[in-house]
């Protein structure tokens, strides 16, 4: 009996377990009101389902186009869910399912790419339990997600097309819409698998380049409806963001990456080229230098710690050998613990889990609908937020700020910040001042802040509701 084999496969399903339980701890915001970006995610089906995609969004930020900021085709997806069940919190509960069951059928289309017959089934698994990724499932990167479940189908047709160096029309087409999907999910993948298709192209025929070229300058002509309005919002940006995050989120992947990339090298040096451009991808964010490059600098260093994750374990499976299957027995295992962990430590995924905020997200409700108002003093990012969609969603109520920070000018964020202030130290004609620019009447507040200066409109549990007139 081959032990080594049973505990390989084992290992998998132990790994696959995690996940499944952090789904099923999920599904308690189809029951309640989520935090966090689950509840940003809410507001824009809801938005989407009010405005349309390219409506103006008059609740937030003074009125903008939501989706000219955003990639739409998760919400599209879920907003189609919505629409049949009629439940906008089951609606996006099932949007998460329906990407896993999604990403498997695309991965089983894909799995003549992928050499063995069951190996489709392994890399699913690495695709969506490795600890980046059951990191954005736990904190509602979700749209990201999705993004992913297209990708194994851009990787798998560029690794063809290194391998074999053929590249048949079904392909090109293939690979052409995957991007746009891609495209129109996440901006992060996007990229990711156009480093995936630029590594194809290094070592491809000229003829295969050429196909490679027009592929990817297609998929920004076809999106190019959304795309267009993306870059011209964008085209001033908060500044790199691949730096956030610890020094072990470019270390682990990298190591592991470097490590598999080395026996692959024992067994193929052919094969090891195509992944040489990711060793410099990894090199550059242990150096820090990849937080420097225009575009390569977009991305969150967890989307780059799941492509080098996805590739090391292909690597590995290819490699086949004992040591190979005892390294990912091990990672495994690894990634089991740190994603049973990161559940542990996630404090719940509805905002009643926070009952200060719950009270202050209930006490809405009393305001008149489609008033405006603001919640003071500032929370932490993530409830705050939660309040402005869970006020967005079931009063349609307004705020001059929202869930979506990017969309602020800096003369809104420089107002916000000054508000704040202003309404901490108790400096009462200057919140007027303001509030009669932002034109909003009521404060939303904690108990503490709920005997200064201004009209009490209702105090409820530990919120209460200040009127600024």
């Amino acid at each position: 009996m081959n032990y080594l084999k049973i505990l390989f496969t084992l290992s998998f399903f132990i790994l696959i377990s995690s996940t499944i339980l952090i789904l099923f701890k999920l599904s308690v915001i189809v029951y309640d009101f989520p935090k966090g970006d689950y509840a940003g995610h809410l507001a824009r089906i809801w938005f989407l389902d009010k405005y349309g995609l390219f409506g103006t969004v008059p609740n937030w930020y003074g009125g903008f186009i939501f989706f000219s900021h955003y990639p739409p085709f998760f919400y599209l997806v879920s907003w189609l869910f919505y629409k049949i069940s009629k439940n906008i919190l089951f609606s996006l509960y099932f949007s998460v399912v329906f990407t896993f069951f999604l990403s498997f059928v695309i991965f089983f289309y894909s799995r003549k790419f992928f050499g063995r017959k069951n190996e489709f089934f392994f890399l699913f698994i690495i695709l969506f339990a490795n600890p980046f990724t059951t990191y954005s499932l736990i904190t509602g990167r979700v749209p990201e997600m999705f993004s992913w479940a297209f990708f194994p189908l851009v990787f798998g047709i560029s690794w063809n097309i290194f391998k074999t160096h053929k590249f048949e029309f079904l392909n090109f087409i293939v690979l052409t819409f995957f991007l746009c999907a891609i495209l129109l999910s996440h901006i992060f993948v996007y990229i990711m698998s156009l480093l995936t298709v630029f590594s194809s192209f290094l070592f491809s025929e000229n003829k295969n380049r050429l196909l490679l070229v027009i592929s990817v300058f297609l998929s920004l002509l076809i999106t190019s409806f959304w795309f267009y309005l993306f870059i011209k919002a964008n085209l001033n940006p908060l500044g790199s963001i691949s730096s956030w995050g610890t020094i072990e989120y470019r270390l682990i992947p990298t190591f592991v990456y470097i490590l598999s990339l080395f026996l692959l090298l024992r067994k193929s040096k052919e094969e090891s080229k195509f992944f040489l451009i990711f060793l410099l991808i990894g090199t550059l964010l242990v150096t820090y230098t990849i937080d420097t490059l225009p575009i390569l600098n977009i991305p969150f260093l967890t989307t780059y710690g799941i492509l080098l994750i996805f590739l090391s374990y292909f690597i590995l499976v290819r490699v086949n050998t004992k040591f190979s299957k005892i390294m990912i027995i091990a990672l495994n295992l690894i990634f089991f613990m740190t994603n049973i962990y990161g559940l542990q430590v996630s404090k719940g995924f509805l905002l009643k889990d926070h009952p200060e905020y719950y009270q202050m997200a209930n006490i809405v409700l009393n305001l008149p609908r489609n008033e405006r108002f603001v919640v003071l003093p500032e929370l932490y990012i993530s409830r705050e937020y939660s309040i402005y969609s869970f006020a967005a969603i079931y009063k349609n109520l307004s705020t001059p700020f929202g869930h979506y920070p990017q969309v602020a000018t800096k003369e809104l964020t420089k107002l916000e910040s000054e508000l704040n202030s202003s309404f901490v130290t108790e400096n009462c004609e200057k919140v007027r001042e303001i509030s009669k620019f932002l034109k909003f009447n009521f404060i939303v507040s904690r108990d503490e802040f709920c005997n200064i200066c201004f009209n009490l409109t209702l105090k409820k549990d530990r919120a209460c509701i200040l009127n600024v007139d």
